[in-house]
């Protein structure tokens, strides 16, 4: 309850109360649990945000990076909540002027929710799927504001944008199609036994650590994952349909590109919240670029959607 009290002071303005409460609260459970246990990961990310709005960027970053530590030994190195806690450092470090950095992480945790979108999607009604998925640790606006001012992250930007555009429609595809339905039941044994295995895996990543000690939850979700690998070779050793699907899954900027005719043009538009405060959008026309072979850097614009302020959504063309 306090650490929700401090991140909604975080959200409305007032970091000085936020940080208060929280150096409170974190005293209380280090005393109560100990320093390692997953709340203080909360706590911790939480205070270092409050840090971050009243402009002490060295202590946040101490703060954002023992909160990632505690995390991702409780949760291991993949689960949404990690992305949720990298998604602040990232925008910590691009503030603080780490684009490098920033980078780094903000594209780490883009790939950590693609992952488990493309895990959960189709373990759960579709309701209830879509809704989990529009809640998904994305860092997809840091990365494209990034890349706007640092054409060598570009390159990495793109792939990150076609690998992460119509994601939800894809998977929720598949489930209609999945190669189960092949007529042949060997294989639609195999799928069935890595649709078990995927359902386990997206059950404990969704249940957390809670009746775990220590690293057993980690170590619970690296053999689930370990598993759901497993089902997923076995699977395309015999079905042709699912190999195709792994591989149109993992197509990033290098295999589009790779699969343009000489002379095609490849053009994106990508929607986003631009994140750094008093940055005007630029309003400049969508180039074309001709991807004979991928370039060193790629053109990117940016063109207002709703005004000239740096708060409203703006458009970024590749």
């Amino acid at each position: 309850a306090l650490n929700g009290l401090g991140a909604l002071l975080n959200q409305m303005g007032k970091p000085a109360e936020a940080k208060a409460l929280l150096e409170r609260t974190l005293a209380i459970e280090e005393k109560a649990y100990g320093p390692n246990h997953i709340n203080l990961a909360f706590v911790l990310s939480g205070l270092a945000a409050a840090h971050v709005n009243l402009g002490d960027f060295a202590t946040a970053k101490q703060l954002y990076e023992r909160a990632i530590a505690i995390a991702t030994g409780v949760y291991g190195n993949d689960h949404p909540e990690v992305a949720r806690i990298l998604h602040g450092y990232a925008a910590l470090l691009l503030r603080a002027g780490d684009a490098t950095g920033a980078l780094t992480a903000a594209l780490r945790t883009e790939e950590i929710g693609r992952n488990h979108i493309a895990l959960t999607i189709r373990t759960l009604p579709e309701r209830q799927a879509l809704l989990y998925a529009s809640t998904r640790a994305s860092a997809l606006d840091l990365v494209l504001r990034i890349a706007l001012s640092q054409p060598s992250a570009r390159q990495s930007a793109f792939d990150a944008v076609i690998r992460s555009r119509a994601l939800v429609f894809d998977e929720m595809a598949a489930r209609h199609h999945t190669v189960a339905h092949s007529g042949d039941s060997e294989t639609a044994r195999y799928a069935e036994a890595l649709s078990s295995a995927r359902e386990r895996l997206s059950q404990l990543v969704m249940r957390g650590p809670a009746g775990f000690r220590g690293i057993e939850y980690a170590t619970a979700l690296t053999r689930a994952q370990a598993e759901k690998d497993w089902a997923e070779r076995v699977l395309a050793q015999h079905s042709a349909a699912f190999r195709e699907e792994l591989a149109s899954r993992g197509a990033g900027l290098k295999e589009v590109s790779a699969a343009l005719a000489p002379g095609d043009a490849l053009v994106a538009f990508v929607r986003y919240q631009p994140v750094a405060e008093g940055v005007p959008p630029l309003k400049l026309k969508m180039p074309v670029l001709r991807l004979n072979a991928l370039p060193e850097r790629i053109p990117v614009f940016e063109t207002s959607a709703t005004g000239s302020h740096g708060s409203d959504p703006a458009y970024l063309a590749f």
